[in-house]
């Protein structure tokens, strides 16, 4: 026990946490239990061993944003064969039933308001938030559902359909559009007060022809698809559905990140209500597969979610195309340009969206001359492709840099209050984000 109670202190204190400790942050233990129960359970055990009594805090906000600013989920590995046979089975066995799928949805979603009121915002929207310029859960919501229809450019009049639209306040947002959604929950009456038409079922091939409205120039699926027994033949009827009623139709979906939950052991992710999984690569894989061709792809809201925007056409549209081009050519003058003035240019950030920047642009360290990432494991190793050496943030005090690029959108603004942080609010070191 002492062995456990010396390693969960260790992490805390990583957090400016102390277990027992005198400030309003700092949790109080009152089963000893609670450190072998977390370091073998995760954050779920955590959760569940406040709700038991076994610890208390009296500022369980600044505890919380501790835990979380220091990362330290991603620091504890769940150890118990329990959990980890749990999520084998959730791979290897499918206890979901088109039956079981209306049960299922009782039981979660149609319980009523008053549980989910106490954790979602005003619209009852159940996923991410958007935080960039938000101060609380509200504003983050309106954020993201403006940010979701900026992305897809919807005109005025345009039909929009959504399978599994919940209250309908996603939908409401587009307040120019035709909004027409397949809601079989009791929710989908709620939707209707919003001006809404609602089809009281679920979505089917054989039924949506018995319905006539006008051809659907987006189809939206949030958070849906992960309920979908065969998810590539779903995906496929919808395509067919579009293109026997128009052109071009595009679709915009939302499901949660399995890459996390298998990353990080998430064990409580993987659980009846939902029968499919999804990466990046596999989800992309059954929407080409079905017809589409992918648009946009990007892992958001903190990398939980991912979202994709895709066209039934195979057929990118010009404007797309033509503002990719535009947008490589800017990038890539705008660091020729630095480079013939003598100014050193540098990145931040050697993930994916780093990677693709250099290669899509071929930047080599003659240009770009090397990468900064806060994540020790990749220090003193290379960029593939373009060959930068990865330095830890200090780098640039010894050796500084006239120019920093930006290449994650999402972190921008964390990154640069490092970047403050090291050099000072008043340095005349460019930052750019692209």
């Amino acid at each position: 026990m002492a062995d456990f109670k010396k390693t969960v202190d260790k992490l805390f204190d990583s957090a400016d946490i102390q277990i027992n400790g005198p400030r309003s942050w700092d949790p109080q233990v009152n089963n000893d239990l609670f450190y072998a129960r977390i370091l073998s359970g995760g954050s779920l055990a955590l959760g569940e061993s406040y709700m038991d009594g076994w610890w208390d805090c009296d500022s369980l906000d600044q505890f919380g944003d501790k835990l979380l600013s220091a990362r330290i989920d991603k620091k504890v590995k769940i150890t118990n064969p329990y959990f980890l046979m749990n999520i084998v089975r959730a791979y290897l066995f499918n206890a979901q039933t088109t039956k079981r799928a209306y049960i299922v949805g009782t039981e979660h979603y149609d319980i009523g308001n008053d549980l989910f009121s106490l954790m979602l915002d005003e619209r009852m929207n159940y996923s991410c938030g958007y935080w960039r310029k938000a101060e609380n859960l509200e504003q983050a919501q309106i954020n993201k559902l403006d940010l979701i229809c900026r992305k897809l450019h919807l005109k005025p009049g345009m039909t929009v359909l959504e399978i599994g639209c919940g209250e309908g306040y996603f939908l409401s947002q587009f307040e120019e559009s035709n909004c027409i959604a397949y809601e079989p929950s009791p929710e989908g009456y709620m939707a209707e007060k919003l001006g809404i038409t609602v089809l009281h079922e679920y979505f089917s091939m054989e039924k949506s022809y018995d319905y006539e409205y006008d051809f659907p120039k987006l189809v939206v699926m949030r958070q849906v698809l992960e309920h979908i027994y065969d998810p590539l033949l779903f995906l496929r009827n919808i395509h067919e559905f579009v293109t026997t009623r128009g052109n071009q139709s595009y679709l915009y979906i939302e499901v949660p990140n399995a890459y996390l939950s298998i990353k990080d052991y998430r064990f409580y992710d993987f659980y009846y209500e939902h029968v499919s999984y999804f990466t990046v690569p596999s989800l992309t894989y059954i929407i080409n597969k079905a017809g589409y061709k992918i648009i946009e792809c990007a892992e958001d809201f903190n990398d939980e979610i991912i979202k994709v925007l895709a066209v039934s056409s195979h057929a990118i549209p010009n404007d797309y195309a033509s503002n990719f081009s535009e947008k490589m050519r800017e990038t890539r003058d705008y660091v020729l340009s630095k480079k013939k003035d003598n100014l050193k240019v540098i990145g931040w950030g050697s993930s994916g969206n780093g990677s693709s920047f250099l290669n899509y642009n071929n930047l080599n360290s003659e240009f770009i001359s090397y990468i900064i990432d806060s994540d020790d494991r990749k220090h003193g190793k290379y960029m593939p492709g373009t060959g930068q050496k990865v330095y830890p943030p200090s780098h640039i005090l010894v050796d500084k840099p006239d120019v920093i690029i930006i290449f994650s959108q999402f972190h921008r603004e964390d990154i640069r209050n490092d970047i403050f942080s090291i050099v000072g609010d008043d340095t005349d070191i460019e930052i750019k984000v692209f």
